[in-house]
Protein backbone atom coordinates (compact mmCIF):
# COMPACT_ATOMS: atom_id res chain seq x y z
CA UNK A 1 0.00 0.00 0.00
CA UNK A 2 2.97 2.21 0.90
CA UNK A 3 4.14 2.54 -2.45
CA UNK A 4 0.31 3.05 -4.44
CA UNK A 5 0.59 6.09 -1.84
CA UNK A 6 3.73 7.57 -3.35
CA UNK A 7 1.92 7.22 -6.86
CA UNK A 8 1.07 10.43 -8.51
CA UNK A 9 -2.26 9.90 -7.94
CA UNK A 10 -4.85 10.89 -5.54
CA UNK A 11 -6.33 8.91 -2.35
CA UNK A 12 -9.59 9.10 -3.98
CA UNK A 13 -8.52 7.78 -6.88
CA UNK A 14 -6.89 4.90 -5.57
CA UNK A 15 -9.79 3.97 -3.31
CA UNK A 16 -11.85 3.98 -6.71
CA UNK A 17 -9.71 2.06 -8.17
CA UNK A 18 -9.86 -0.33 -5.14
CA UNK A 19 -13.47 -0.50 -4.80
CA UNK A 20 -13.68 -1.45 -8.90
CA UNK A 21 -11.18 -4.11 -8.29
CA UNK A 22 -13.70 -5.56 -5.73
CA UNK A 23 -16.76 -4.89 -7.75
CA UNK A 24 -15.46 -6.55 -11.00
CA UNK A 25 -14.86 -9.77 -9.13
CA UNK A 26 -17.87 -9.66 -6.98
CA UNK A 27 -19.78 -9.14 -10.77
CA UNK A 28 -17.32 -11.67 -12.59
CA UNK A 29 -17.44 -14.30 -9.53
CA UNK A 30 -21.92 -14.16 -9.72
CA UNK A 31 -21.78 -14.07 -13.56
CA UNK A 32 -20.00 -17.34 -13.10
CA UNK A 33 -22.07 -18.57 -10.10
CA UNK A 34 -25.46 -17.93 -12.30
CA UNK A 35 -23.52 -19.76 -15.70
CA UNK A 36 -22.99 -22.94 -13.32
CA UNK A 37 -26.77 -22.60 -12.33
CA UNK A 38 -28.86 -24.81 -14.70
CA UNK A 39 -25.88 -27.64 -14.28
CA UNK A 40 -27.00 -27.64 -10.27
CA UNK A 41 -31.27 -27.84 -12.06
CA UNK A 42 -31.68 -24.23 -10.29
CA UNK A 43 -34.36 -22.60 -12.35
CA UNK A 44 -33.37 -18.98 -13.46
CA UNK A 45 -36.07 -17.34 -15.67
CA UNK A 46 -34.52 -14.24 -17.89
CA UNK A 47 -36.57 -11.93 -16.24
CA UNK A 48 -34.48 -12.67 -13.37
CA UNK A 49 -31.18 -12.68 -14.45
CA UNK A 50 -31.08 -8.98 -15.14
CA UNK A 51 -32.56 -8.57 -11.32
CA UNK A 52 -29.56 -11.07 -9.97
CA UNK A 53 -27.11 -9.31 -12.11
CA UNK A 54 -28.36 -5.99 -10.71
CA UNK A 55 -28.41 -7.42 -7.02
CA UNK A 56 -24.76 -8.68 -7.21
CA UNK A 57 -23.86 -4.97 -8.54
CA UNK A 58 -25.49 -3.67 -5.56
CA UNK A 59 -23.91 -6.23 -2.85
CA UNK A 60 -20.31 -5.93 -4.34
CA UNK A 61 -20.67 -2.30 -3.95
CA UNK A 62 -21.99 -2.42 -0.49
CA UNK A 63 -19.48 -4.97 0.92
CA UNK A 64 -16.36 -3.15 -1.20
CA UNK A 65 -17.58 0.27 0.31
CA UNK A 66 -18.01 -1.49 3.94
CA UNK A 67 -14.26 -2.90 3.70
CA UNK A 68 -12.76 0.80 2.62
CA UNK A 69 -14.75 1.98 5.73
CA UNK A 70 -13.78 -0.81 7.97
CA UNK A 71 -10.34 -0.51 7.01
CA UNK A 72 -10.11 3.45 6.82
CA UNK A 73 -10.73 3.48 10.37
CA UNK A 74 -7.95 0.83 11.94
CA UNK A 75 -4.29 0.51 12.08
CA UNK A 76 -3.35 -3.07 12.29
CA UNK A 77 -3.99 -5.99 9.57
CA UNK A 78 -4.79 -8.27 12.11
CA UNK A 79 -7.51 -5.98 13.75
CA UNK A 80 -9.15 -5.79 9.54
CA UNK A 81 -9.00 -9.83 9.23
CA UNK A 82 -10.79 -10.06 13.01
CA UNK A 83 -13.47 -7.58 11.81
CA UNK A 84 -14.11 -8.79 8.92
CA UNK A 85 -15.36 -12.26 10.46
CA UNK A 86 -17.57 -10.47 12.61
CA UNK A 87 -19.02 -9.47 9.44
CA UNK A 88 -18.94 -12.05 7.08
CA UNK A 89 -19.59 -15.47 9.99
CA UNK A 90 -23.37 -13.98 10.33
CA UNK A 91 -23.92 -13.42 6.37
CA UNK A 92 -22.75 -17.20 6.19
CA UNK A 93 -24.83 -18.70 8.44
CA UNK A 94 -27.92 -16.48 7.24
CA UNK A 95 -27.20 -17.15 3.57
CA UNK A 96 -28.53 -20.84 3.63
CA UNK A 97 -25.27 -22.64 2.96
CA UNK A 98 -25.18 -24.60 5.87
CA UNK A 99 -28.66 -24.85 6.93
CA UNK A 100 -32.07 -24.66 5.18
CA UNK A 101 -33.81 -20.99 5.43
CA UNK A 102 -36.83 -22.48 5.73
CA UNK A 103 -35.86 -23.90 9.63
CA UNK A 104 -34.68 -20.48 10.54
CA UNK A 105 -37.24 -19.88 13.46
CA UNK A 106 -38.46 -16.24 13.01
Amino acid sequence: MREILVAPISKTEIALGKMLGAVSRGLIQGILILAVAPFLEITLFPSTVGLCLLFIILVSIGMAGLGMVISSHISRMETFSLLMQFVISPLIFLSGAFFPIEKIPL
